[in-house]
Order: structure tokens, then sequence, then C-alpha cells
């Protein structure tokens, strides 16, 4: 084999593994991202229960201080 060959043969392998290699990492970052997402939508009710229970409490406050 010519060394030219020989050149362009492991140029050609290293631009494989190089697209090989993004291309998996671009499915990581799908991943991530979809689970990051998913990981947002989860805390949703649990914020949603807080700021119910602190705007009744701040009611329930204001209320009592009217009624005084």
């Amino acid at each position: 084999m010519l060394k030219s060959e020989r050149d362009a043969r492991e140029r050609a392998e290293a631009r494989f593994k190089f697209r090989q290699h993004q291309r998996d990492d671009a499915s990581q970052a799908v991943v991530d991202y979809k689970a990051e997402a998913q990981r947002a939508i989860d805390r949703i009710p649990r914020l949603r229960a807080q700021r119910t229970a602190a705007e009744a409490a701040a009611n329930e406050a204001g209320i009592r201080s009217r009624i005084k």
C-alpha cells in the first residue's frame, strides 16, 4: 500500500470515527434534554401546590388582620 493511500485511508477512518462520535453525543444530548424537560414538568404540581398554600395563608392572614 502506498503512503498516500494509507494516509487517505487513515483520514477517512478518522472522519468516520469523528462523525460516529458526534452522532453518539447528539443522541445522548437529546436524551439529557428530554430528561431535564420531564423533571421540569414533574416539578409543576409541587410548585403549584406550594404557591396555592402560600396564597391561602396570605389571604387568611389578610382576613384576620381586617377583623381585628
